[in-house]
């Protein structure tokens, strides 16, 4: 498997961190329900993104102006 070359993969993170910035507030509400939700408590991959995603939305260098 070859890597992608270095500015392809900055242009992936910078896509992402625009998408991450431009829903922000849709991305927390979504987390947050998902975080309370019975279905996904525990173990479950997607609750542990979410829980993951909310911790670092906590962060103060990360919130977003």
């Amino acid at each position: 498997m070859t890597q992608e070359p270095i500015l392809t993969r900055w242009l992936t993170c910078g896509n992402a961190a625009r998408y991450i910035e431009k829903y922000y507030d849709v991305l927390v509400s979504l987390c947050q329900s998902i975080s309370k939700s019975k279905a996904y408590k525990g173990s479950s991959n997607i609750g542990q993104a979410a829980s993951n995603f909310l911790t670092l939305c906590n962060k103060k260098e990360i919130v977003v102006d």
